[in-house]
């Protein structure tokens, strides 16, 4: 068995570190309140976005970059301004209008 070693009657007998390993995943498996339980599945989510983010495209880091941008105040700004100076021009040319 792996991570086992044999005492001198030949009954394996695991080391520290498998010993270790088996408690935490028992402690894993089964919480026993569910403040533990709540950590647990936060750091599962953590390491999980985490795992996501080292693993993202450069098409998926320039769609993200847009995103960022598109969701700011910013934008809405930039949109704000576009439009008035659209209208303005509209309503200055008196009935030539703009619009393509």
């Amino acid at each position: 068995m792996e991570g086992s070693t044999a005492d001198e009657s030949g009954e394996p007998v695991q080391d520290s570190a498998a010993a270790s390993a088996a408690s935490a995943d028992a402690q894993y498996h089964h919480p026993h309140t569910s403040d533990e339980l709540t950590a647990q599945n936060v750091d599962t989510v953590i390491r999980l976005e985490r795992e996501v983010r080292e693993r993202r495209s450069t098409g998926d880091l320039v769609v993200d970059g847009i995103t960022a941008f598109c969701g700011s105040v910013t934008f809405v700004w930039v949109h704000v301004v576009w439009f008035a100076v659209w209208i303005g021009l509209d309503i200055a040319r008196h009935g030539a209008w703009f619009d393509p």
